[in-house]
């Protein structure tokens, strides 16, 4: 393996596993979706663009200028993705959230083949079918209204992640960078603001998972991932984050004995196992292409 290449699955890999207590630290932080989205927004989305201001060399608005249009939608997006992510930790089981964002690359391989025309190979239609039967079963398991709840935000956030995914191919990688951290920003102030409005006054996290959240899972995994495309292609980075899936749900049940339901194992499994299936031959594919 070229040393380049594996510096890039290294990369990634670490990135995973400091990304995969993200979930526990939520529930461990306290059951206020506003007040973590507004730290998580503001501090993590300021590093963030602090990091790739560094690394590009440029100023903010330098970044910023070419793709300046797309700053409000991509703002409006990152926020919906954010609130529904927590509100979806906080409100449900962690493992029927992280099995259903695992499904965000085939939402946006259906949005690129709608909006953009782009042919979709076969595996890919397989892939989106099966786990969409995977998915089927994560959501027709009985569960109370908050549960409901908690899964429709995990699937509002995995459509408006996908959307993201597709904007951002058409911006440059520091500009998109950027992008995502301004609107992780957007999205703490106006969480902040909903706060304050809404009279919910101060929520006492527990500041240790807070901490840990804000000032290392968040910027610090979303640095490496977006560093390691640099060396590998974007399919083998998603096949490695797959592996968020697995390594959140253990964190789950080794620090909050939350175990998934027969029915999330069921579905999760055909979700994780059609992905990785899918991602395998995706790479298979993207290295034969290559070399030729």
């Amino acid at each position: 393996m070229h040393p380049l290449a594996l510096r890039g699955y290294l990369m990634a890999v670490i990135a995973v596993v400091i990304l995969s207590p993200d979930s526990v630290l939520i529930r461990l932080a306290g059951d206020a979706p506003l007040h973590i989205s507004a730290l998580r927004g503001i501090v993590g989305g300021a590093l963030i663009l602090l990091f790739i201001c560094i690394s590009s060399r440029t100023a903010p608005w330098g970044l910023l200028r070419p793709v300046l249009a797309w700053a409000l939608p991509m703002s409006l997006l990152i926020t919906t993705s954010n609130l529904g992510f927590v509100y979806g930790i906080v409100h449900t089981n962690a493992s029927n959230v992280l099995v259903i964002i695992a499904f965000t690359p085939m939402v946006s391989a259906l949005l690129s083949a709608w909006w953009l025309k782009e042919h979709l190979a076969l595996r890919t239609w397989i892939a989106v079918i099966v786990c969409a039967l995977g998915l089927a079963i994560i959501f027709l398991q009985p569960v109370s209204g908050g549960e409901r709840l908690g899964l429709i935000a995990a699937a509002v956030c995995a459509i408006t992640m996908a959307i993201q995914f597709v904007i951002a191919r058409f911006l440059s990688t520091d500009s998109s960078i950027a992008l995502v951290a301004v609107g992780n920003i957007f999205c703490g102030v106006l969480a902040a603001l909903l706060i304050h409005f809404w009279s919910l006054g101060p929520y006492h996290l527990a500041p240790g998972p807070t901490l840990l959240m804000v000032l290392v899972v968040v910027p610090v995994s979303f640095a490496l991932i977006f560093s390691s495309m640099r060396y590998i292609s974007a399919p083998e980075t998603g096949l490695i984050m797959l592996l968020e899936s697995i390594l959140g749900s253990l964190w789950m049940w080794a620090i909050l004995a939350e175990l998934p339901s027969q029915a999330t194992l069921m579905g999760g499994m055909l979700v994780i196992v059609t992905l990785s299936w899918h991602g395998w031959l995706t790479v298979r594919a993207h290295r034969q292409l290559h070399h030729q």
